[in-house]
């Protein structure tokens, strides 16, 4: 199951609509407070909303809640509505979740949810979030041994690919098939060597040892 969570950030309609109508079987749609209005531009119908809704409003979008199951949050909680719809996600045991409308000119949200990706991460779910020019997630290494990671030439999303350390320290990373390739590396956050790789149309692989990244694919 596939399953969609639409925030209140920048959405590119086109792009939301063609890949949620590229599945044969429909996706489930989550909308998070003010993605109501990115889902209703779409065309399409939410089958769940959760948000404190302080950045919509009905009058706005009249018929966004019609028929719209959905979960009214306090605008005082200790977590975000993207945190809470991620949690809804998760409890749906899908096997991919994309996110839309997670980025946008509020930088702490845009960190946040970056880093939220490893809630998915920790749950064996795939999770993405896209944007016009973007597509970032997260991975863990397993415990048991070293982990790799086939970034697919056939479904690449941009030209640039950037690995940047979730967790303090990533330990053994090595990168085959791009234009900078790297062995055995120690990639920490004070560094910023692995920003702007570039395909050269093969499958890139990323192997390393233990730690987190964050994987951004990018089209500019």
């Amino acid at each position: 199951m596939k399953v969609f969570l639409v925030g209140a950030g920048d959405t590119d309609i086109g792009q939301l609509k063609i890949l949620y109508n590229s599945f044969t079987v429909k996706p489930v749609l989550i909308a998070v407070d003010g993605g109501l209005k990115a889902v209703e531009a779409a065309g399409l119908k939410a089958d769940f909303a959760v948000g404190d809704f302080d950045s919509f409003t009905s009058e706005e979008s009249p018929n966004a809640l019609k028929g719209v199951p959905f979960e009214r949050l306090s605008t005082e909680k200790d977590d975000t509505d993207s945190e809470h719809a991620m949690r809804k996600a998760i409890s749906l045991s899908p096997d991919t979740v994309y996110m839309f409308g997670m980025t946008g000119t509020r930088l702490d949200h845009t960190i946040s949810n970056v880093y939220l990706l490893s809630c998915f991460e920790n749950a064996g779910i795939d999770a993405f979030i896209i944007n016009k020019t973007n597509r970032i997630r997260v991975v863990t290494s397993d415990p048991s041994g070293r982990t790799t990671v086939t970034l697919s030439e056939r479904e690449r999303f941009g030209k640039y690919i950037s690995i940047l350390p979730l967790t303090d320290v990533v330990s053994g990373l090595t990168i085959r098939n791009a234009k900078y390739e790297l062995s055995d590396y120690t990639l920490t956050r004070n560094v910023s060597r692995c920003i702007s790789n570039e395909s050269l149309g093969k499958d890139i692989e990323v192997e390393f040892n233990s730690g987190s990244i964050i994987i951004i694919e990018s089209m500019d």
